[in-house]
């Protein structure tokens, strides 16, 4: 058998998990060495478990890489005095073994580690790109960052996340190349929005803002204020009322896209005001298992304002975003609507029979391949597109009837299968 090419060996290891890699690594030492050589084995590494086992064989998959780029993630949610000597004796140090090529790095551990999780984080990384550091376990705040952080020196690092973390007062010049960034707290504190953020983020484009609550301090600097209205992408998930301090309180107005978790119908309006007066606007519902997304885009300068709640809140009777598809402002500059068919009945309800919608998608992502049988009234309706996927069949019988539904005009019809 060992006169068969590693190349052939390596091509049937190729189709083994993790889990397989490891058990046939320990049948002969030639087998052991083409099993490292995966880049399964190697490329992707997480430790969730202090056990000694564990980090051995975390050890043995590092080492396995070479000098080869590779990711990491640590997740250590709690310790007691054992586990504490074993992450300051051996998980932070192979942090610190790796990660002068670490490409991604995910950390979540208590914060009451955070002081000895530095020694390894103030190290060189450079070719770190994505960056994720979650102190939430264990309840510790004001954790302040190192200006230091991976040797005070800038690389290729584009995206990062922070979690129950303070910002230091000056520059990080690690963060300097960063253009996606993440801010969160615990859903149940304030902060006050950072006065100096692009200070030490200075080339971020796209802002993710969690937690509890903002206040914005009076006055917010004015280099701050023309950063913040220059990002291309905000998305935001205070408590319901909480998300409207961005739409008053900042300048967000020329955000290309903004998306909004859990807001009230106060933020709503406000959201939907920062578009043009004018044009008309298009009407995007996304849903998968868990989540609803509204999108509002405007039709003449793209601008878009979204807002996501979690499935339930779409059910009949229940408060969504899509209750100002009906009010006056809004209803009449509705020009095209895009809906998936598990929410056509929650929808159809809100849309007033005198809109303007001309352009109508039903996205079929149900299996039944029923069509819709609640009316939805387009009078100026132009073009109907049913989208489907190549397991739902729809019949041109079934097209027509839905078009009956939806106007008296005679329609343009496309079916899709995606």
């Amino acid at each position: 058998m060992q006169r068969l090419p590693n190349e052939l060996w390596a091509s049937v290891f190729a189709f083994f998990d993790l889990s397989d890699l490891t058990i046939v690594s320990q049948v002969a030492a030639h087998w052991r060495a083409v099993a490292f050589d995966q880049p399964l084995f190697w490329r992707d590494i997480g430790i969730d478990s202090l056990s000694q086992g564990y980090l051995y064989w975390s050890k043995l998959r590092i080492d396995a890489g070479f000098d080869r780029p590779l990711a990491l993630t640590v997740i250590i949610y709690d310790v007691d005095d054992n586990d504490r000597s074993t992450v300051t004796r051996e998980l932070f140090p192979i942090i610190a073994s790796c990660i002068g090529r670490v490409r991604r790095l995910d950390v979540l551990v208590p914060g009451d580690l955070f002081a000895t999780l530095c020694d390894a984080l103030t190290l060189p990384a450079p070719l770190l790109e994505d960056f994720c550091l979650d102190l939430s376990p264990g309840g510790r705040r004001g954790l302040l960052l190192p200006t230091g952080i991976f040797n005070a020196s800038p690389g290729v690092l584009r995206r990062v996340s922070l979690d129950t973390i303070t910002l230091p007062g000056g520059c990080i010049p690690a963060f300097t190349t960063v253009t996606s960034l993440r801010l969160a707290v615990a859903d149940d504190e304030w902060y006050e929005f950072p006065p100096h953020i692009f200070d030490i983020f200075p080339s971020t484009r796209d802002l993710y803002l969690y937690g509890g609550g903002v206040c914005c301090p009076r006055p917010l600097p004015r280099a701050t204020l023309d950063r913040f209205a220059r990002l291309d992408f905000l998305d935001i998930g205070y408590p319901e009322s909480e998300n409207i301090v961005i739409f008053l309180g900042l300048p967000s107005g020329e955000i290309h896209e903004i998306v909004a978790s859990h807001s009230d119908p106060r933020t709503v309006r406000a959201a939907l005001a920062q578009l043009d007066s004018e044009g008309g606007i298009h009407v995007t519902f996304v849903a998968d298992q868990e989540d609803v997304r509204v999108v509002f885009q405007s039709a003449t300068t793209g601008r878009a304002r979204a807002f996501t709640e979690t499935a339930a809140d779409f059910e009949r009777g229940c408060y969504n975003a899509a209750f100002i598809i009906g009010e006056p402002g809004i209803a009449e500059r509705i020009v095209s609507l895009r809906v998936p068919s598990s929410l056509w009945s929650t929808i159809h309800l809100g849309v007033p029979a005198d809109n303007h919608i001309s352009f109508l998608i039903l996205e079929m992502d149900e299996t039944n391949g029923q069509l819709p049988s609640a009316p939805l009234q387009c009078p100026k309706l132009c073009t109907l597109i049913v989208e489907a996927k190549e397991s739902i069949v729809t019949t041109m019988e079934q097209l027509f009837t839905l078009s009956a539904a939806v106007t008296e005009n005679d329609l343009e019809i496309h079916r899709v299968v995606v």
